[in-house]
């Protein structure tokens, strides 16, 4: 029995000296780190949160992804994050990241938010063409948090409608929405007011405004009526 303990204790302390050899070895310090999925989080912003570099002062095999993980995902931006280690000096970083399909104003600055109704960020101003949303009553915000908001089937409405854009490829298009009445949705396009009506068959009538939109010229101006999936779309120009 006591040859036994002796023989797993020797084991013991052979796998610990593997194992301390390696985490001093500077050949499996990291060389080389890939970081991919990212574009609006910089690479230099990933690693100085990681705290790592390519200089060879962290070991591959030492660095806590846990840890790692833990930290991006404080990034309101960053959804997911995926490590892999490649031997013997190489650590691969996969994001997943957040973005933002609309931007609400407050204040003196516009919030970003993602197709799930989260704070990304908050702005003076904003050059990517989004939808700017009116019509939800709030009064305060957490970044990297789903916007609380006094009616929270109107963000509801407005996440749908994101996606629903994103899908038929005009969220670009789209300059405003308003769901400030729940049977009164206006979505705005260049200078058409787009009249939704209630939130009913809206994956027919966003899949109209697509269809319609390539036929709009920058210049029209008027009111599109696709209030009623038992009519023809209305356009009523105005000068």
């Amino acid at each position: 029995m006591k040859k036994l303990t002796l023989k797993i204790f020797i084991g013991v302390c052979v796998i610990s000296l593997i194992i301390m050899g390696i985490m001093l070895c500077p050949y499996f310090y990291i060389k080389n780190i890939n970081v991919t999925g990212n574009g609006i989080v910089s690479r230099d912003d990933i690693l100085k949160i990681l705290e790592l570099s390519e200089s060879g002062k962290t070991n591959l095999y030492a660095f806590n992804s846990f840890s790692g993980e833990e930290k991006l995902l404080k990034n309101p931006y960053i959804k997911s994050v995926d490590f892999t280690r490649k031997f013997p000096d190489t650590l691969e970083v996969s994001i997943i990241e957040r973005k933002p399909c609309g931007y609400i104003p407050y204040t003196n600055t516009f919030l970003f938010m993602d197709d799930e109704g989260r704070i990304l960020d908050a702005k003076s101003s904003y050059t990517t063409p989004l939808p700017v949303v009116y019509g939800l009553d709030f009064s305060t915000f957490t970044l990297g948090e789903k916007l609380s908001v006094e009616q929270p089937e109107k963000l509801n409405i407005v996440v749908e409608l994101s996606k629903l854009m994103k899908k038929y490829e005009i969220i670009e298009n789209v300059v405003r929405v308003n769901v400030s009445k729940f049977d009164d949705i206006h979505l705005y396009v260049n200078k058409v007011d787009v009249v939704l009506g209630e939130f009913t068959d809206v994956n027919w009538k966003i899949g109209a405004l697509s269809e319609i939109i390539k036929k709009l010229s920058p210049d029209d101006k008027g009111i599109l009526d696709i209030s009623s999936h038992d009519k023809i779309p209305a356009f009523s120009y105005l000068t």
